[in-house]
């Protein structure tokens, strides 16, 4: 007998069909002092987005536009002050922050449509 380490062990190292997993597998069911062995049917359990996930779907663009703009004035900045290496420093500090930012952004996005999508599917 296992334990549930065991448990997600063999989890792991079962193929899983089209990115889905079955939540519910081959049993026995007791009924009325009776086992049967056979199968149940298999629950597929398809990724949903939760209220918030959805809300943040339909702004993260929106906020992906808005530091794309930022890193482009930025970027101006940047090269508009040449002299100035207090001011030049700091915008290259902001940049390098804004980049790390819209990266996880991105990220962010690409994982909540593919979850979008494949709750559709």
């Amino acid at each position: 007998m296992g334990n549930y380490s065991d448990y997600l062990e063999q989890v792991k190292d079962e193929p899983i069909a089209n990115g889905r997993q079955p939540s519910v597998v081959d049993t026995s069911v007791e009924s009325a002092g009776k086992t049967k062995r056979g199968k149940v049917k298999a629950e597929v359990r398809r990724p949903k987005l939760t209220f918030n996930e959805r809300r943040e779907l339909e702004t993260i663009d929106d906020e992906i536009d808005k530091m794309e703009r930022r890193l482009t004035e930025l970027e101006s900045l940047i090269a508009n002050s040449t002299s100035d290496y207090t001011a030049l420093q700091e915008y290259m500090d902001e940049n390098e922050i804004l980049e790390l930012e819209l990266l996880e952004k991105l990220e962010r996005q690409e994982y909540l449509t593919e979850k979008d999508r494949l709750s559709k599917s």
